[in-house]
């Protein structure tokens, strides 16, 4: 059952969201396609590549994300208010990146009429801190790459991408841990650090010994550090895999510190390809279902 949209995103406060979309046609239009053997593993570099450049642009946080062979997760920040600090000139500035002019129409003329244009401003800078645009803008252009390389026309994307609201740190977690984790249960690799085209794989290949990514939210903002986190989804990853009592103490530490009983975290982390509304402790998702004006929790995930 679906959701208004309203009911899980809130357009004005900030929050974290995992979103995910699938393809629409038969064949696996981002991996290898079983009955041709061609492959398109190139692109989920379109794909990487893009929620890197919106989210330089937009008042969104890139945490998490994985690029599968017909879907793909990503885990974001929005942060509406950000964009009430922005200048009318950041706001016309970052409107013209993301939309380019499709003609020699000369930069600076469209700069300044939109400068000149108050309503219209005012109207980018809302689209500029909203979850749905990020999605529209993610979706859009890799479609019409997609169909002008197989020459047809059509949907390439599910007509509406799912989005689960993550109440606390521990949700948030999760959902970056199953995100991450996305190739190691597709069987195509066992070594996080080797997982294609994730987001730990892209921390691990470019941070430095600072542990800053320049590309990436800082981990710092939910209380980790690069080597905590990658040690909770090493360790994760061998639960997963059934390996006997992996002894990783520092992990255990920190889902601890989050409220988390180790011995169920897997199912914690495992619960998030399930489609429910909000993920969190329970406490949070009853404060949540109440700013609905609702009186259940049905179709949320309690964390405990």
């Amino acid at each position: 059952m679906g959701y208004p949209r309203a009911h899980v995103v809130d357009p004005l406060d900030a929050g974290f969201y995992h979103c995910t979309s699938r393809c629409v046609r038969r064949a696996w239009l981002c991996g290898r396609d079983a009955l041709t053997g061609r492959s398109y593993d190139h692109r989920k570099v379109w794909l990487e590549n893009r929620y890197v450049e919106l989210a330089a642009i937009f008042a969104i946080d890139l945490y998490a994300y994985a690029v599968m062979s017909n879907h793909h997760h990503v885990v974001l920040y929005v942060d509406p208010r950000r964009v009430d600090s922005w200048s009318d000139e950041e706001v016309a500035a970052r409107w013209l990146r993301l939309c380019t002019a499709k003609d020699d129409t000369d930069q600076n003329d469209r700069f300044e009429a939109l400068l000149a244009d108050k309503q219209r401003l005012e109207q980018l800078r809302a689209r500029l801190g909203d979850l749905s645009w990020f999605m529209r803008s993610l979706h859009e252009p890799i479609a019409r790459q997609a169909n002008r390389e197989d020459d047809c026309t059509g949907r390439f994307w599910e007509g509406r991408f799912h989005a689960n609201a993550l109440l606390d740190e521990g949700a948030v977690i999760a959902a970056m841990a199953y995100a991450d984790m996305n190739p190691v249960r597709a069987g195509i690799t066992k070594d996080i650090a080797r997982s294609p085209h994730t987001s730990i794989a892209r921390r691990l290949g470019e941070d430095g010994l600072d542990g800053k990514n320049h590309t990436l939210a800082d981990l710092g903002t939910l209380g980790l550090t690069l080597p905590e986190y990658t040690a909770l989804l090493t360790w994760t990853v061998a639960l997963h895999l059934r390996v006997a009592d992996p002894p990783l103490p520092h992990s255990v530490a920190v889902l601890r510190r989050l409220g988390h009983r180790p011995h169920r975290w897997l199912a914690r982390v495992k619960a998030l390809r399930h489609r429910y509304r909000a993920y969190g402790e329970l406490s949070v998702l009853r404060h949540y279902v109440q700013s609905l004006g609702q009186r259940w929790i049905k179709g949320m995930y309690a964390m405990a």
